[in-house]
């Protein structure tokens, strides 16, 4: 059995019953394979074969697993150029599918670190990373650099609680400020079992930063860090470009620049959180929150608890809660996305307000607000056994999940179905209902309205189709001419089909 790296080249060699040699002809033998049912043929290796012993090489390629063995089918040799000495040509005589060794892909990926957690800091300093793969360690142990309240120290292994994780200690007398990971120094192996070393990536420059008490100033440097934070009162100060940080806070809080994130901690109440100028993540916590995007591509998470969320400038993304809480969520300028869709059906209160905004809801009583002349807007409804109707100046609706029905407003409409049956009812404008898949039922009452049929969508019904003024889009059928249509309708007593197979 052997595992490769795509290039490599497999030597497989027969030995025969009696001296053969190689006649002149323009074409080499082969050697016929199967591996896992892919057809691979070896070549004739000269240099590496004698009269008895003969030798094939097969370029190993991306994707060539032959996990339970290589199958030899047997030899190609059209033109009759291995020979005995009387000129006899070469019989394979071996069982047919042969097995030689297995073929499995080498693993050359390396382990990773996956995000790393907050430092405890009881009793000294530990710091637990947890890999992508279990480990093999070799060698010399490895140590953790690590700088605590600007001293330099090395943390060494203490434990491996699990083959994927590492736990680092060090001791230390008091509780610390500031902790900044420096990387792996280590003289020999962290590798996992096919012995792929981790480069060290992953947690250079990962820093936490506390404010012990009262009014502290902490500042955190290039790398990604994290400062827990009691109020307002306390300072952070971040250079933009030095990496992706946040800010814990048991406070409401106002990021400052260059600052990333903005997580309210549980358990602190109702707080605030406003973002700044750049693209911000703003997560609130179980109690009544206020969240303020501000400029750039914000993502607003309410958490639990009835909050508002303001996107303010950018195209911003706003997500009420896990709960039964009515929350506000109010986009601002820009294309945003606003979620209410909680799977609980509670009533939340969604303005995209001036862009292309998409709205996911998941109650009849969820309230969605647009303006006029405020862009192109999506409601997408997911609501079991139920239907939507469009609010006033929203454009496009689409039914998710087990929605059965919806309705449009008095502008030009886009109505999707899902699976099921759907009735759609287009109102007033100029609309355009596709039910996909499931036999559904079109209305597009009043105004110039379009029907889409594709490929799969069911057994569908248009209500009232006039003449004249509405129209039939056929997607992707591959009907070319209004003859090929006609060729494919027929007329069932008042109504008229069209078998689109």
């Amino acid at each position: 059995a052997g595992r490769y790296i795509p290039g490599e080249i497999l030597h497989l060699v027969l030995t025969t019953t009696e001296p053969v040699h190689l006649a002149d002809g323009p074409e080499l033998p082969g050697l016929l394979l199967d591996l896992d049912g892919i057809n691979r043929t070896a070549t004739f290796d000269l240099s590496h074969s004698t009269t008895t012993s003969l030798a094939f090489d097969l370029v190993v390629q991306a994707g060539d697993v032959a996990r339970s063995g290589i199958r030899v089918i047997g030899l190609d040799d059209p033109g009759g150029r291995l020979l005995d000495a009387a000129g006899n040509g070469l019989q394979f005589t071996a069982p047919q599918g042969l097995l030689l060794a297995s073929l499995w892909p080498a693993d050359q990926t390396p382990p990773t670190v996956l995000p790393v957690g907050e430092p405890v800091r009881d009793d000294g300093l530990d710091i637990t990373l947890e890999f992508s793969e279990p480990l093999v360690l070799s060698g010399a142990p490895p140590a953790l650099a690590v700088v605590v309240d600007g001293v330099s120290y090395l943390a060494s292994v203490a434990a491996v609680p699990q083959p994927a994780i590492l736990l680092f200690h060090l001791d230390l007398a008091w509780r610390p400020q500031a902790i900044k990971l420096q990387g792996l120094i280590t003289a020999g192996h962290v590798a996992d079992a096919a012995g792929n070393d981790w480069d060290g990536g992953g947690i250079a420059g990962l820093g936490w930063h506390y404010a012990l008490s009262g009014d502290a100033s902490l500042a955190g440097g290039p790398g990604n860090d994290t400062y827990y934070i009691d109020s307002q009162a306390d300072a952070v100060f971040e250079i933009s470009g030095q990496g992706n940080d946040r800010v814990i806070a048991a406070g409401s809080y106002h990021l400052p620049d260059a600052i990333e994130a903005l997580v309210l901690v549980a358990g602190a109440g109702d707080l605030y959180g406003i973002g700044n100028a750049a693209a911000n993540s703003l997560t609130g916590n179980e109690g009544a929150n206020l969240l303020l995007g501000l400029d750039g591509d914000d993502s607003l998470d309410g958490g639990a608890g009835p909050d508002t969320l303001v996107g303010g400038a950018g195209h911003d993304s706003l997500t009420g809660g896990p709960d039964l809480a009515s929350d506000v969520l109010a986009g601002g300028d820009g294309d945003d996305t606003l979620d209410g869709a909680s799977g609980l059906g509670e009533r939340d209160y969604l303005h995209g307000q001036a862009g292309d905004d998409t709205y996911s809801i998941d109650s009849m009583t969820d309230l969605v607000f647009e303006g006029v002349g405020e862009g192109l807007d999506t409601v997408f409804a997911m609501m079991a056994g139920a239907g939507y109707q469009l609010p006033a100046n929203v454009e496009n609706l689409v039914l998710q999940g087990g929605t059965l029905f919806g309705v449009g407003n008095g502008i030009a409409n886009a109505m999707t179905g899902n699976q099921l049956g759907n009735w759609l009812l287009g109102g007033d404008g100029d609309d355009t209902l596709n039910g996909k898949t499931g036999s559904d039922l079109l209305f597009g009452e009043a105004g110039a309205d379009s029907f889409v049929f594709e490929r799969g969508t069911g057994r569908d019904v248009i209500g009232d189709f006039t003449p004249g003024t509405d129209h039939i889009r056929l997607l992707g059928l591959g009907l070319a001419t209004a003859i090929e249509v006609l060729a494919a309708t027929t007329q069932d007593g008042g109504n008229t089909m069209i078998d689109l197979g």
